[in-house]
């Protein structure tokens, strides 16, 4: 048994591999939409009539010797053999997608047979009676309704929902109404019944209750849950099964003479394993029940779906869902036809060993679901499809499609027709004449066209968008390493009269240092920024299909202990006064101090060896104090940032024998002392 359940689950299991879409829903063993006993949320579908007979609970069970409700062979060799079988003739309809209701009447068959003990040489029956039961009777009118909210598909991978609602009522039928037959000359029908196990023939009042829905769907595979609530009805007087009035077989002497059965003295040996089980005149008790459900089935292809369900209904008064409770699990299959024909065959097994269901019972079942509903006749239709694409190009091009005139939303504004990723677009209208505009932003023309569309036609119309042509011009230019002349990377902003920047910034190539960009025509400001260096800038006119060349020296930020020579600077001779020719090199060099605010420098003095080395100590002081006296007075530069330091002959950088030399070592130099 194990082996079957590890078989059905791997074969369930195997499915998820594989599905296909079905063409209809067909109906539960209890009516309506749904598997074996779980209904779905959904229902058959609109205008859809299924009429089915479901054969479930065919189970069969040995009973011998010691077991509760053996009347059997006293021996103990031949076991008494009892069958059970349920039947339901199911018709539901459902005249919308969101309604359906169904009538399901039950019919019961129950068949114990005896081991006929009569003819054997001593062996006997606890009961004393040689004779087979059989019961077949309409047992109860299942009636249902369901109310169901069905949502939309999502997405590639076909998501949706379902939640429902599906009140019914359960109307039993007197036993009265069964056929039954028994070799029993003596006793009221359904006692023997009753004696021998049987305790569901007792007739009962309508049963009512409900259970919410719910279905999920993803692809081929469904998962529906039950969750409900009966409300059993009072049981009718008949027979009970009262433990109290069970006695030994040996005593079967003294119910003898009650019962008028032919008892023989072989009967009577002491047997202290067996007890009989009379039946008395009572009432059961029927109690409320909680009802769960849960079922997945996968589409296997068109015709084939696997189900594994799992059900079962706690009593009021127990405690547990599973312990003596009838919980059970069934794996199955359905066998579809593209007519509507069903087959369904599953075998359902009790769900562990303290369940109270029976250790297994088949199902199966055939139904027949068909349109009852007349297809509409579509609408007369034709279709509209092309693409969006750059004129001259086959690159596509993301845009507003209207149809003014046709597709408008509640504020008279023209509502837009979606495109695919690959810049198609596709709709379906009546046989007309429309017109299709198309816009793309302020960079493109829009394009508007017309299309004549007749039933059953699909126009193609495509539409290629032009650019629109502005007025640019072109800045260009190169961007170097002033100390090195190395093309180097730097990112350029450009600023119109509004001060305001551009959206888009130009990038010098770090191979090249070329940078190019287009933009209207206006007079712009250029700033050209790279890590470690000083921001440089420079005007830029640009008129309309020209071209202005602007190229940018980009001058390293200095570091602490960083030495600049001031070359170039000249003064008088045997003087500090600084001659006029030398202003623009100290320019630069306040320059460089306004673009970095927060350094602070020594001006070096050195000369020459000619002369005494006293003299040219306080010459080099004097022209160092000249070059600071400049910075302050023609630059503004504060007094705090710029110190004076004389070193004279001392440090000179090429020899004093030339003149080349001597030219050399007279200079001003630029230590930069800190840096914030």
């Amino acid at each position: 048994m194990r082996f079957i359940k590890t078989l059905a689950l791997s074969v369930l299991m195997s499915a998820l591999l594989v599905g296909a879409g079905q063409a209809y829903n067909p109906p539960a063993f209890d009516g309506g939409c749904g598997t074996f006993k779980v209904s779905s949320a959904r229902t058959l579908g609109r205008g859809m009539l299924g009429v089915g007979f479901l054969e479930s609970d065919l189970s069969a069970q040995d009973l011998f010797k010691g077991e509760p409700f053996f009347q059997g062979d006293s021996s103990g060799i031949e076991p008494d053999k009892q069958y059970r079988a349920t039947s339901r003739l199911s018709i539901t309809y459902a005249p919308l997608d969101y309604f359906e209701f169904s009538i399901a009447p039950r019919m019961y068959v129950v068949y114990d047979r005896h081991a006929n003990m009569s003819t054997k040489t001593g062996r006997d029956r606890y009961d004393g009676d040689d004779y087979d039961l059989a019961h077949f009777w309409l047992r109860d009118l299942l009636i249902k309704t369901k109310v169901s909210y069905p949502s939309k598909i999502y997405g590639r991978a076909r998501f949706s929902y379902a939640v429902g609602l599906e009140p019914f009522v359960s109307i039993g039928f007197p036993v009265t109404t069964a056929y039954i037959y028994s070799d029993s000359m003596y006793d009221p029908a359904d006692q023997p019944l009753i004696a021998h196990g049987f305790t569901e023939m007792v007739a009962y009042n309508t049963d009512i209750g409900a259970k919410f829905l719910g279905t999920l769907t993803l692809g081929p595979a469904s998962l529906h849950g039950n969750l409900g609530y009966l409300k059993a009805g009072n049981a009718k007087p008949s027979y009970i099964i009262d433990p109290s009035q069970w006695v030994p077989a040996r005593d079967t002497l003294a119910m003898d003479s009650v019962n008028r059965r032919n008892y023989v003295d072989s009967m009577l040996a002491v047997d202290p394993a067996s007890w009989i089980h009379p039946a008395v005149a009572g009432t059961p008790v029927r109690e409320d029940k909680l009802l769960w459900g849960a079922a997945l089935e996968v589409d296997a292809g068109p015709y084939v779906t696997f189900v594994l369900e799992a059900n079962g209904e706690k009593a009021k008064s127990s405690k547990s869902y599973f312990y003596n409770s009838p919980a059970r699990v069934t794996p199955g299959v359905r066998f579809k036809t593209p007519g509507g024909f069903t087959i369904d065959g599953g075998c359902e097994f009790k769900m562990g060993s303290h369940s109270s269901a029976p250790e297994w019972n088949a199902l199966f079942g055939f139904s027949v679901a068909s349109q009852t509903l007349a297809k509409p006749k579509p609408a007369p239709q034709g279709v509209i499809s092309g693409k969006v694409l750059i004129a001259n190009t086959d690159s596509i091009l993301m845009a507003t499609i209207t149809m003014p005139g046709y597709l408008m939303d509640s504020t008279g504004q023209a509502k837009p027709i979606l495109q695919k990723i690959d810049g198609s677009f596709s709709i379906t209208v009546p046989p007309g004449t429309y017109r299709m505009k198309v816009a793309a932003g302020d960079s493109f023309l829009w394009q508007e066209r017309p299309a004549i569309v007749a039933d059953g036609q699909t126009v193609m119309l495509d539409f290629p968008i032009k650019r629109k042509e502005f007025p640019k011009g072109t800045i260009t230019g190169k961007v170097v390493d002033k100390k090195t002349g190395n093309p180097m990377g730097a990112t350029l902003y450009f600023y119109g009269p509004d001060r305001k920047a551009m959206d888009n910034p130009a990038t010098s190539d770090l191979l090249t240092g070329i940078y190019s960009i287009q933009l209207p025509p206006n007079i712009y400001n250029i700033q050209a920024h790279s890590e470690g260096y000083n921001i440089e800038t420079a005007p830029a006119p640009v008129n309309d299909k020209q071209t202005f060349i602007q190229n940018f020296e980009m001058r390293m930020i200095p570091k602490k202990g960083e030495k600049v020579v001031l070359a170039g600077i000249k003064f008088r001779t045997g003087k500090a006064d600084i001659m006029t020719s030398s202003y623009p090199i100290l320019d630069e060099a306040a320059k460089m101090l306004k673009e970095n605010p927060t350094i602070k420098v020594e001006i070096g003095g050195h000369t020459d060896s000619r002369g005494s080395a006293t003299k040219n100590q306080r010459l080099s002081e004097a022209r160092a104090a000249s070059v600071r006296n400049y910075l302050i007075n023609a630059h503004g530069i504060t007094g705090d940032r710029l110190t004076v330091v004389g070193y004279g002959e001392d440090l000179p950088m090429d020899t004093n024998k030339t003149a080349r030399g001597r030219a050399a070592n007279r200079r001003i130099e630029f230590v930069v002392m800190s840096q914030q």
